[in-house]
């Protein structure tokens, strides 16, 4: 993909150089802005971790909440996805409707509005143990057996 985008973007510059250089001079400027940017982020971000840190932080507690009491992660959708690749074991994906129907003991990150439904069906087995995301958008619960 990259190798044809280089070659009609030569074509491309040939054909405005030799027509509009006035239009050529502002690209060339627009497109080194851009990259001396991506240069200093890829430098800086390794020096400032705060915005990774908190997933990292939040994954940890996941990790020793699992560990603590074992069982299969199932998620849900989009559920958490920048989150749980820092949980170390297997996380399953299962279809909201297919969660209801899972035996404990689990582990389940889901969104709110499907936690809530869940503990409407499972009050006695599913407790939440903990809202997950920046936004507090998902809920990880627990089904004991």
């Amino acid at each position: 993909m990259v190798l044809p985008l280089c070659v009609f973007g030569g074509l491309g510059y040939d054909q405005l150089a030799g027509r509009r250089p006035e239009i050529v001079a502002p690209l060339l400027l627009l497109t080194a802005a851009l990259l001396v940017y991506a240069l200093g982020y890829a430098i800086a971000s390794p020096l400032l971790p705060t915005r990774l840190r908190p997933r990292q932080i939040e994954a940890a507690r996941i990790t020793q909440l699992v560990q603590a009491a074992p069982g299969p992660i199932y998620r849900s959708g989009d559920a958490a996805l920048n989150v749980l690749p820092y949980v170390p074991g297997r996380i399953l994906d299962a279809p909201p409707d297919a969660l209801a129907a899972i035996s404990g003991p689990a582990w389940l990150v889901v969104p709110t509005d499907q936690a809530e439904a869940l503990l409407a069906q499972r009050p006695d087995k599913l407790h939440v143990v903990m809202p997950i995301g920046a936004k507090e958008q998902w809920r990880l619960l627990r089904l004991d057996q």
